[in-house]
């Protein structure tokens, strides 16, 4: 069984110095690494390159740049994915801004010894905002369970809006209830868990299911959208609570939460779940599409966009929106004033909802 390990980036320099740290370090140092640049500015090429001629990495370090675009990470993946060595059978795939423990690449390789055709996954418990010098010092010493200590106990997040307000997580691993089989047995992949970080696939099952899907981009929700894809396929996976990974803080770019929205806005389109639609902020235009099962209709005269419930409504400044949300123009119904008085009110979309992105 031959190991690769792809890690699509952009602009985390600091944060993957870190994560090939701890890859420099592990127990079985037999396997490739591919980072896929989806357009750094900061100097990741050249420190990656300059890490490849380090003796303990032997050349087993590549840098794949992935063009001037950017913030594709579904596609920057597939790159690193087509780029590693003809005969990897194993891809670990990991994202810039973790850190694994020491044995984490020989775990893997025995389970995946014992478990050929399933998905391996591991936590991903998250780190509170700390300096880099204080991570570096616990890794320079081997205290990197030292160093899991310092995460809180308790999960936390803040979901991502439209708007400029950061997400905010930290905490152990969300994931265990998920599973099935959360004591390490194989089970059904579950179709809304992350499965592509800190995680190990058979290379031939990815590129059975097409890869990452490329028509997201930005922040978020291309991992959820390849796990449905691969529930959906029938695959299995083991969740391994033994062969946890840590996240590193580090904020989010601006516009990340408007790009979290459009892509789940995708992500609902091409997988109904309606668990995951409690987190459409619905400010945001393409909540409303026909797609989701959203209408267009007019009062007085005024032009609305009406969530599948009923239950939110948004502003259209013109007729040209009904085409935007994939409705037919030209029977646009009416309703009263006391009908659409029953949806909560989200504003204009012009306003709210810029035409780019």
């Amino acid at each position: 069984m031959d190991i690769g390990v792809v890690i699509p980036t952009k602009d985390r320099l600091e944060n993957l110095e870190l994560l090939l740290a701890s890859l420099r370090r592990q127990t079985r140092p037999d396997f490739a690494i591919v980072v896929a640049d989806d357009g750094s500015t900061d100097g990741t090429r050249e420190m990656v390159e300059s890490q490849s001629r380090d003796p303990v990495l032997n050349g087993r370090l590549r840098w794949v740049g992935c063009g001037p675009l950017g913030n594709m990470r579904a596609r920057a993946r597939n790159i690193g994915l087509a780029n590693l060595p003809a005969e990897t059978s194993v891809v670990v795939m990991l994202d810039s801004d973790l850190i694994l423990q020491d044995t984490a690449i020989e775990m893997y390789a025995g389970l995946h010894k014992r478990f050929p055709d399933v998905v391996i996954l591991g936590p991903v418990e998250r780190l509170p905002p700390l300096p880099k010098a204080d991570v570096s010092a616990c890794l320079a010493a081997g205290q990197i369970e030292a160093l899991r200590e310092r995460v809180p106990p308790e999960y936390q997040a803040r979901l991502p809006t439209g708007g400029d307000e950061p997400a905010i997580e930290v905490g152990p691993d969300y994931r265990p209830g998920m599973f099935l089989a959360a004591d390490g047995k194989p089970g059904p992949m579950v179709r809304f868990g992350p499965a592509v970080n800190n995680a190990a696939w058979p290379l031939a099952a990815v590129w059975s299911l097409g890869g990452m899907d490329e028509r997201m981009h930005g922040w978020g929700h291309e991992d959820l959208e390849f796990a449905a894809r691969a529930a959906q396929a029938g695959l299995h996976c083991s969740y391994q609570p033994g062969l946890w990974a840590l996240h590193v803080w580090h904020p989010q770019p601006p516009r990340s939460g408007y790009e979290w929205q459009r892509n789940l806005d995708y992500y609902l389109r091409r997988h109904a779940d309606p668990e995951m639609e409690l987190g459409s902020d619905w400010s945001l235009w393409f909540h409303y599409h026909a797609e989701r099962g959203g209408s267009v209709v007019r009062c007085l005269d005024s032009l609305w966009a009406v969530s599948r419930s009923g239950e939110h409504r948004l502003g259209l400044p013109g007729p040209e929106w009904a085409g935007r949300l994939g409705h037919c123009g030209h029977e646009i119904p009416v309703v009263s004033p006391e009908v659409l008085a029953a949806a909560l009110d989200h504003g204009s979309a012009e306003a709210g909802s810029p035409l780019g992105g």
